[in-house]
């Protein structure tokens, strides 16, 4: 999973931070050392001010497929089916 980024900028920046008893180490998912292990645990998903409208979009695109996952079928007197 990459990071979505727009000429050179990024949109949606994924971010991870150990602590190492009093030092924390902060880590861009683009610098994580091991990619599929950032999601352990927590980690932040940030968007930037550019990227606000693209995360608007993803949400549009995601409430419509729930609501199409979701709908029922009504019959003439009310009763689902």
């Amino acid at each position: 999973m990459e990071t979505h980024r727009q000429l050179g900028r990024s949109l949606i920046v994924l971010r991870k931070t150990h602590n190492d008893g009093l030092r924390f180490a902060t880590y861009d998912y683009d610098e994580y050392p091991s990619k599929n292990r950032l999601f352990w645990g927590e980690f932040g998903v940030y968007v930037t001010y550019e990227g606000s409208a693209y995360l608007g979009e993803l949400q549009a695109k995601v409430y419509a497929a729930m609501q199409a996952a979701n709908s029922t079928k009504t019959t003439k007197i009310g009763f689902h089916s």
